[in-house]
């Protein structure tokens, strides 16, 4: 029965985080540019966070695995505020950036995809960084997994001229983040408890994108009726919720 439940969790994780491009798109639609869209969610989702670790500080759950106090879940040593940053920058800022750029250029089927070569990667930097082997199981599924997402950008139909560049090159990318906040993450998490890791990453994640697209800005001059109800469940659905799932 737990083992059914777990699987539920994980499809509904997958199926909010599956909505990143409903949101992106409705926010891009709004006047919000896709780098602006991605700084706005890092900051939206820090700000849900933080009542959440509130609660985890004070609950009698949490006791045994240090002194209690509110703001323990905020506390971090430099290793992991170094890596929390790391995943923050390349898995969470850049992946955003790239994949919303993606679905301006080739639409959000297709960014989605492009996301999947992930493995692709993992395979690739295991090997690199690990040592892992490159079993034939894996090599087969790498083939089947590069397959797929070039029908899916070509549609079977190899005609160069017809496939964006800009938005197949950032598709991948965010594949490539994507492999990135993994292997980050799991570092980070030696240091520190996977929220807090996820909570920095955020602030640094909203920091960085800010610094070359700030969404407050453009929101102080005026945004359409509904944008922060919009903005408000871009930041708890697909992006703080969704981890708790995962």
């Amino acid at each position: 029965m737990q083992v059914r439940f777990g699987y539920f969790l994980v499809l509904l994780g997958a199926l909010l985080w599956g909505s990143v491009g409903v949101f992106s798109r409705a926010l891009g639609q709004m006047g919000l540019t896709a780098m602006e869209v991605a700084a706005l969610r890092m900051f939206v989702a820090s700000i849900f966070l933080v009542p959440i670790l509130l609660a985890m500080g004070a609950g009698k759950d949490f006791e045994k695995a240090g002194r209690r106090g509110l703001l323990r879940f905020f506390l971090i040593s430099p290793r992991g505020l170094f890596w929390s940053a790391l995943v923050g920058v390349f898995g969470l800022a850049l992946s955003s950036a790239t994949y919303y750029i993606s679905i301006e250029h080739i639409g959000m089927s297709t960014s989605s995809v492009l996301m999947c070569t992930s493995p692709m990667f993992g395979i690739v930097l295991g090997r690199i960084l690990y040592g892992e082997g490159i079993t034939n199981q894996k090599i087969v599924s790498l083939v089947f997994n590069v397959a797929g997402c070039t029908l899916a950008v070509t549609g079977g139909a190899l005609e160069i001229e017809s496939i964006s560049p800009i938005g197949v090159g950032t598709g991948v990318c965010s594949g490539l983040m994507g492999c990135l906040l993994t292997m980050f993450s799991k570092a980070a998490t030696r240091y520190a408890q996977p929220l807090t890791v996820v909570f920095y990453g955020f602030v640094a994640g909203g920091a960085l994108l800010s610094a070359f697209a700030n969404p407050f800005a453009k929101i102080a001059g005026g945004m359409p009726s509904g944008f922060y109800w919009v903005a408000a469940a871009f930041g708890l659905f697909p992006t703080v919720l969704a981890y708790f799932f995962i």
